[in-house]
């Protein structure tokens, strides 16, 4: 069984597949099976499902005469399917819940004791992901906030829904969001986000930039190294150590305050790189498992076993290095980038993702960081 769901104590379902040995065909003969508990007694229930193939991956019951189920042709749970309905005392195959959409059913979610309730539709062929909103039946697509569909739900009631994917928790609420732009005040006020900068979080920006020539660090060296920012200083849960800090968003990095640490480490960047390939769905594969001899004006990183090379490596030397862009965490490779749609050769560190920009070769910008905060703010609803 892979899934199961009370409604009672006294009744409920379970959801998952059997099997026998076959000494014919030397494999086991698989089929999609659903328990049902009553009066203290399990008994299997009868499945509009003639392909022995498939599997119950989830079951979720309103109440002991309503539920969904969803099963799939794939004995991995992780994989989408196509969506079934108790009513009527029986389990019936039910519509498309978004007609036409191409997409597969991959988690459901229900209030308590509820007809109402969220799903998660995957492997859309237009490579979006869609969650859908059901209420008695009916189903509407949901087009604000996160652009992710959840892998897990947990429902208190109509004002408090949590749910997470892939290491990212995330509420429904109608709570004022920290990148909303707020009023000028006292403090560094950038008026083209509409947010400010104050405390260890200003003089840290203001003492990091690009290397432009210019004198000290200049504002356009600190805009350029981290972009604008995009959200009030608020609290976070690290998704590296699950601590609770303090943080603020940029264009381009993610300040994490660490009051504990000693100076010059009370403000770090966060391991963006490393956390945005994690939600695309490419880990990090630590150490290179394809060490390939460096080239002239490359560097080997022992810790990671990447290399960067030029005009990488003269960047990441002369901009910061370790503290500011972390250790290299990927090969040179071809890429589409998410915000202009056109494709760049890309190395991804730790904190950042290096994009080599052609068209501007020979100037201080051949080497643009990727926008990944305004990416992880935007896939998590808090951006539009």
């Amino acid at each position: 069984m892979q899934s199961l769901s009370m409604p009672s104590a006294n009744e409920g379902w379970a959801g998952g597949f059997n099997g026998i040995y076959n000494n014919n065909t030397g494999r086991y003969d698989l089929w999609p099976m659903m328990l049902h508990l009553k009066d203290g007694v399990w008994r299997e229930e009868s499945l509009p499902i003639t392909d022995g193939t498939y599997n119950i991956h989830q079951v979720a019951m309103n109440n002991a005469n309503e539920g969904w189920a969803i099963f799939s042709p794939d004995l991995d749970s992780t994989k989408g399917g196509q969506l079934l309905r108790y009513a009527d005392g029986r389990w019936q195959i039910a519509a498309d819940p978004l007609a036409g959409s191409g997409c597969s059913v991959h988690r459901i979610g229900l209030l308590p004791a509820s007809s109402q309730g969220w799903l998660s539709l995957t492997d859309c062929p237009d490579g979006r992901e869609r969650r859908v909103w059901l209420d008695n039946g009916t189903f509407v697509e949901d087009s604000v906030g996160a652009h992710v569909a959840p892998d897990v739900y947990a429902l208190l009631d109509a004002n408090v829904q949590w749910c997470a994917r892939e290491g990212m928790v995330m509420l429904y609420s109608d709570e004022i969001l920290p990148t909303t732009p707020v009023a000028a005040s006292g403090e560094r006020y950038f008026p083209e986000t509409g947010h400010t900068l104050s405390g260890a979080f200003k003089a840290y920006y203001e003492s990091h930039g690009l290397d432009l020539g210019d004198a000290g660090t200049s504002a356009r060296e600190s805009l350029a190294l981290f972009g604008y920012p995009l959200s009030e200083p608020f609290q976070e849960v690290n998704p590296d150590t699950g601590e609770l800090l303090t943080v603020q968003y940029f264009e381009r990095a993610r300040f994490e305050s660490h009051p504990g640490n000693p100076d010059p480490y009370k403000v770090l960047l966060g391991r963006f790189g490393f956390t945005t390939l994690l939600r695309c769905g490419t880990t990090a594969v630590i150490p290179n498992p394809n060490v390939a001899p460096s080239g002239p004006n490359c560097q080997t990183f022992a810790e990671t076993q990447y290399s960067l090379c030029a005009p990488f490596l003269n960047f990441w030397q002369r901009n910061g290095g370790l503290p500011v862009f972390g250790f290299p965490i990927s090969d040179t490779r071809a890429e589409i980038n998410q915000s202009d749609g056109i494709t760049y050769n890309t190395v991804w560190t730790e904190r950042e993702r290096l994009e080599y920009h052609p068209k501007l070769d020979g100037t201080p910008y051949e080497i643009l960081l990727g926008l990944l905060g305004a990416e992880d703010l935007r896939v998590r609803g808090y951006l539009p």
